[in-house]
């Protein structure tokens, strides 16, 4: 019985998708399932998961036309056959042994609320080959914590968590309408959600041009896009927790300044 569905969401992504489904291939337990959403490749990445399909039995590829990314992810968790979830970028992959301290952490799970799971990100240039940027650590991930997006209390990359996929019957599936989708939903995850932080490597990020991220960084859009989201999601803090955010809030705006976009 698989355990863990780690869904691929991926569209012309030739380059590095080998690097993200032999880090699946390597964690080496048979209670994966690895679930291909491809939305119509034209690159040639058809013919590498048909290679790795004929030899490994945990893909799984769903390929046809969809609405975006969140239809995408979407589509991803309702077929997925595993209670745990995680997302993995097609330009991203898992350090070694994640997956199965992922299972061994929520084997050891007690408490009636679901789980969320995740370790820190080593964030890597990938217009330099690769070179080490830095590692992140959200270690102080919280709802009340998220909501100071200066100070990053928040995963940077779905590959360093994974999370019970009944999650989604609890706060909806993801927003297409939503641009940093994957953050917006971390709002409605921690409202109901236990956290299990573990201070170990999970997930190597690339960041480099032409993606949705590095372009909006350049641009100041992203910026722009955590206040706007913060906003949304305001109500779910009591009115102690809204003040305590406000002062926060108006020291960074009119003190500090200084905008941390991926530290």
């Amino acid at each position: 019985m698989k355990k863990i569905t780690i869904i691929t969401p991926v569209l012309n992504h030739k380059k590095y998708i080998r690097d993200c489904l032999d880090s699946v291939v390597s964690q080496a337990t048979p209670e994966i399932e690895h679930l291909i959403i491809d939305g119509g490749s034209t690159d040639g990445s058809l013919e590498i998961y048909a290679e790795y399909m004929a030899k490994y039995s945990h893909i799984r590829l769903i390929s046809e036309k969809d609405k975006g990314q969140a239809d995408a992810m979407n589509k991803g968790i309702r077929n997925a056959e595993a209670p745990i979830i995680s997302f993995l970028n097609a330009d991203d992959y898992y350090a070694p042994n994640t997956i199965a301290r992922a299972l061994e952490l929520s084997a050891a799970a007690t408490g009636p609320r679901p789980k969320i799971y995740f370790g820190n990100c080593t964030v890597l240039n990938g217009d330099e080959a690769d070179k080490l940027m830095f590692q992140h650590k959200p270690k102080q991930f919280s709802l009340d914590g998220i909501f100071r997006f200066w100070k990053n209390n928040f995963p940077i990359n779905p590959s360093t968590y994974f999370y019970e996929k009944k999650i989604h019957d609890m706060v909806g599936p993801y927003v297409q309408s939503v641009v940093a989708l994957d953050y917006e939903f971390l709002f409605r995850l921690a409202k109901v959600t236990d956290v299990v932080y573990v201070d170990e490597n999970w997930g190597f990020y690339r960041h480099y041009t032409g993606t949705i991220t590095n372009t909006s960084i350049k641009e100041g859009g992203s910026k722009k896009l955590r206040v706007r989201i913060v906003k949304m999601h305001l109500d779910l803090l009591p009115i102690p927790n809204k003040i305590i955010f406000g002062l926060d809030y108006l020291r960074w705006k009119l003190l500090d300044r200084s905008w941390p976009e991926l530290v």
